[in-house]
């Protein structure tokens, strides 16, 4: 099924911070995340590339995008660049929707309004934001792409 609830255990990202469209908050940092992974940061450890690559809202036209790491983040080599940041972040459940394509702003928004829908009709409550996972790269052909949209709720 394309819908599901799904409980992450701790885990720890990288992630940047950037302001405008989505799309545009994603390229620029996506590409800081990808040079921290490879090797600009202050040990010049490189990593494997993990998915999904994670997008959320962080306020009126700002958005974060994260890399899953493996490791505890105090273990991990601090970054050049100061807009990229360690997190350690805690258990979380949510819940997930699935679906192909190239996850634009008209199909995140009617696939984020189907999983609030999916939520509301098994009385889950929702305690955060929609964020959107995607797991393909963004050359990959459009309807093989694999994306998610992800919104925490209460704890079943």
């Amino acid at each position: 099924d394309a819908f599901s609830v799904r409980n992450y255990l701790p885990h720890s990202e990288i992630r940047n911070e950037e302001v405008g469209s989505r799309d545009q908050a994603t390229n620029r940092s996506f590409s800081r995340l990808f040079s921290y992974i490879h090797g600009e940061n202050w040990d010049a450890q490189k990593f494997a590339m993990t998915t999904p690559v994670i997008q959320r809202p962080s306020g009126e036209g700002r958005w974060t995008t994260s890399f899953f790491m493996k490791g505890v983040s105090e273990n991990l080599p601090l970054p050049k660049s100061s807009a990229v940041k360690l997190y350690a972040v805690t258990g979380e459940t949510m819940a997930v929707l699935r679906f192909n394509g190239r996850p634009t702003e008209s199909a995140v928004t009617k696939q984020t309004m189907r999983l609030r829908e999916w939520c509301r009709a098994r009385d889950l409550k929702v305690v955060g934001l929609p964020q959107v996972a995607q797991f393909d790269q963004p050359f990959s052909i459009p309807w093989f792409r694999r994306n998610e949209i992800h919104i925490p709720i209460e704890t079943l």
